[in-house]
């Protein structure tokens, strides 16, 4: 079987899992989680950057303008070519509206102040983050393409984000660099090389500078099996102490250990499990 196909195999076999092993707030009751799920997960509420930054997204989805590719992680599912348009890179790479606007929460919520994201691509990730603290936060994102780094740096621009460093440059030139210059890790967005053992090495390096405040947030966990496999080995680490499986992010917290760590899988009660805005 080519190998897109069994990533499509596996995503599917994941997602019946995921859907009979979730839970909804009604079954959560570890108080972080449960705050977790009331106000950033299950919350609607909405901000006014929201709609100019999908606004952004949508331009992006009818650029018709090609960029070169240079792919350094686990590829694409949908092809691999010297070059793309840059509707076609935003079609399969962006993260969706809701986990977006999740990201967008998260920050506004926890409020940290460094914030590392491994993968740029078009940069919308990045201007969510961005966002939300844009006077009290620095992302420093990392991107190893150049020419879709450019792209990114024009939307930055666009949405007037002074608190974004962008770094370029392979993760394995860049991201220890960039750990050495910040005094710790706030919240660490892992979205770039989809492979399982580059995925746990970059945790592990993350791990230098983190804290009991930190969160590590990783996209696209059942992308293959590989990603798969790194996230059940990472969401295990002695220091982490809740993991939270949302199916297209798994989520890290490090609070003070005073048990074994605890995993929880969620599903909003009021999607749907067959939700295109969820999954697919």
């Amino acid at each position: 079987m080519p190998k897109n196909n069994l990533s499509r195999f596996h995503q599917v076999k994941s997602a019946l899992s995921y859907f009979c092993r979730s839970k909804t707030i009604y079954q959560v009751h570890s108080p972080l989680v449960f705050e977790f799920t009331e106000k950033l997960f299950e919350g609607d509420r909405q901000y006014y950057i929201f709609e100019k930054i999908e606004r952004l997204r949508k331009q992006l989805l009818a650029n018709n303008n090609t960029v070169q590719i240079t792919d350094f992680g686990a590829g694409s599912l949908t092809g691999n070519k010297a070059s793309k348009p840059i509707k076609d890179i935003a079609g399969s790479a962006l993260t969706r509206k809701q986990f977006c606007e999740l990201l967008f929460k998260i920050v506004n919520h926890y409020r940290p102040s460094t914030i590392v994201e491994l993968g740029t691509s078009l940069g919308l990730a990045t201007i969510y983050l961005a966002a939300a603290r844009p006077a009290s936060s620095t992302v420093y994102t990392l991107e190893g393409n150049p020419h879709v780094a450019a792209v990114a740096k024009q939307n930055f621009q666009k949405l007037e984000l002074k608190n974004i460093e962008l770094i370029l440059g392979q993760f394995e030139h860049t991201l220890q660099s960039t750990i050495d210059q910040v005094p710790k890790l706030d919240l660490v967005f892992f979205d770039g090389n989809h492979q399982k053992q580059p995925t746990v090495d970059y945790f592990n390096q993350c791990l230098a500078k983190a804290h009991e405040e930190s969160i590590f947030i990783f996209d696209d966990i059942y992308w293959s099996k590989g990603m798969t496999e790194a996230w059940n080995e990472i969401r295990q680490h002695e220091r982490v102490s809740h993991s939270i499986d949302l199916y297209q992010f798994g989520i890290l917290f490090f609070h003070k250990k005073t048990a074994p760590t605890e995993a929880h899988t969620l599903i909003p009660h009021k999607w749907k499990p067959w939700s295109a805005g969820f999954f697919g």
